[in-house]
């Protein structure tokens, strides 16, 4: 069982994740873009370089875009909710993974 990474730390792994990009770039141009998120209780949010109304920085360059709030007992899409997110089937994983997730914070007795 790996611990549970803090909320934080998504700064510095988006920013690894941009010398990611930068190294498999071909041209100049990026291949992949890797924009890493992670899961709470109250929402699920991924990480990005754009900045826009509804994302908050973070720093280091780095902006919080809130994809999916919990309510309800279940992840609901917001007005800019990228398509891939919106699917019942990644609803659905994400949903399980909140459930161990929360399992987890449990047994460490930690509060999220």
């Amino acid at each position: 069982k790996k611990q549970i990474a803090k909320r934080e730390e998504i700064v510095d792994i988006k920013v690894r994740c941009n010398d990611i990009e930068k190294l498999t770039s071909v041209d100049g141009k990026r291949i992949y873009n890797i924009d890493p998120g992670y899961l709470a209780t109250e929402h699920f949010v991924l990480s990005t370089g754009k900045g826009y109304a509804h994302r908050p920085y973070l720093g280091k360059g780095v902006y919080a875009d809130v994809t999916l709030i919990y309510r309800d007992k279940d992840f609901t899409e917001l007005e800019w909710t990228y398509p891939d997110y919106k699917t019942d089937v990644l609803r659905d994983i994400l949903k399980e993974i909140r459930a161990i997730y929360i399992e987890n914070l449990r047994e460490e007795k930690v509060y999220d």
